[in-house]
Order: structure tokens, then sequence, then C-alpha cells
């Protein structure tokens, strides 16, 4: 995460400047730290950032506390189109992170969801299903180990464990997902990654950023992708 310390912030803000050209690049970043840090907001625009992925999970008030994250159903609401629009100026492009499959709101709760962030013309956003991890891993959360606490049970299915709620159980989610991200599909800019790896073929990230998804010419990006890695390779047969 970028912005976990708040003195790297200002180190790398410092560095940047003194590089003889200009950074242009993408990160995890924690939203509830810019906003608790506000003097890093405008160091990330100083010092490069072009895109961000920001993990909100959930605007509801328990599913986020549920989730570890408090801060994103107390505030995000409230912060993050002030954040893009008047801070950033459109200038740096979000995409949020969002899950599907939580007890306290149903398919309905989130496609008014997808309507408040194409109302407040917040620029991408991406629909998960919940995972649980149950099998052995070292990075299981609270979450994880104690999900039977919230409100989860879990079947097997064709060996895998499966949880459920009153809700939905994973298949449904995972169901829920797709349904939420075609809804808005027309609505929605290129996610960070796209910008990300675009930038690295030579393709200015400010030329597509601001452009919804049906308005993108696909041609000219892969043509002009195609071009830049053509040109580096008869580079790096003329060393």
């Amino acid at each position: 995460t970028m912005n976990a310390d708040k003195e790297f912030v200002y180190e790398f803000t410092k560095m940047s400047k003194s590089l003889p050209f200009k950074l242009r690049y993408g990160a995890f970043i924690r939203a509830d730290l810019l906003y608790a840090n506000p003097e890093t907001i405008d160091m990330f625009k100083e010092n490069g950032l072009m895109t961000v992925f920001f993990g909100i999970e959930s605007f509801n008030v328990e599913n986020s506390k549920m989730l570890g994250k408090p801060w994103s159903g107390k505030y995000a609401k409230e912060f993050l189109p002030k954040l893009y629009h008047d801070l950033w100026k459109k200038e740096i492009s979000p995409t949020i992170g969002l899950i599907a499959g939580m007890p306290h709101e149903d398919l309905n709760d989130l496609k008014q969801v997808n309507r408040w962030l194409v109302d407040n013309e917040l620029p991408t956003w991406l629909w998960h299903p919940l995972v649980i991890q149950r099998q052995k891993n070292p990075y299981k959360s609270e979450f994880d180990l104690n999900a039977e606490k919230y409100g989860f049970k879990f079947k097997l299915v064709e060996g895998e464990s499966i949880w459920y709620n009153d809700n939905c159980d994973w298949f449904k989610a995972l169901e829920w997902k797709s349904e939420l991200q075609n809804e808005v599909k027309s609505d929605t800019k290129p996610i960070w990654t796209q910008l990300i790896e675009w930038s690295t073929y030579g393709i200015n990230p400010d030329t597509i950023m601001h452009d919804k998804y049906p308005k993108i010419s696909w041609r000219s990006l892969i043509e002009g992708s195609q071009e830049f890695l053509r040109n580096y390779l008869a580079q790096l047969k003329s060393l």
C-alpha cells in the first residue's frame, strides 16, 4: 500500500521531483489514510500518480464493519467524489473495488450502489464475489477465521467448502458480480491496470482515462501498442 507510511509519501514525492523526467505510475492506496492525512493528497498529484485502486469493499455501515473497513461505511461516499472531482481535478483515475455477497445487501441494494457511482461521475469500479478463505492459508483475516459469527454457513459442493447466508451463496454472488458489471459497462472508464499496461506501450494515459468504454478506439490502442513493441524489438536487435 503506497500510503501506509506517511513519511514514505513525503520522501517519494521529494525523490520524484529530483528526476529529469516525470513519473507516471499506478498504486494501491488506502482512501482512509488519504482522508486522515490530507496533506498527502496533493503530493500524489505532484509525484506522478496517474491511477489508483481503492479497496472500499462496501458502503454499507454494517458490512464495512464486518469486513474490517468501518471507514468505508462512514465516510467513503462523502470523500470519494470530493477527492476525484475537487482535490485531484480528475487528473488521477481511481478504480473502486466492491464486494457482492455480504449479508446486509441484496442485489437491489448493490444496483443502487451502481447508480450512486454513475450519478456521482466516478470513473470506474470493479465488483468481486465475496471470498472466504477456508483452505490452509497464513494470510486469513479475522473475518475468514470467524465467518460463522457473522451469519455465514458452509456446504460441500463437489468437495469444495462453499459459503452461504440468508441473501445468497458463492454461486449467486458470482452471478451478481457479472450482472452488476455488465449493467454499467457503458458508464465506466478504463480500470487502473489497463491504464498502467497501455502506458508501458508508450500510450499517453491522459488521452484515454476520461473516455467511457464505448468511445474508446480499441483498434488505435492495439495498433499503437503493436507499433511500440515492433520499435522496441528493433532497438533491442540493433544493440
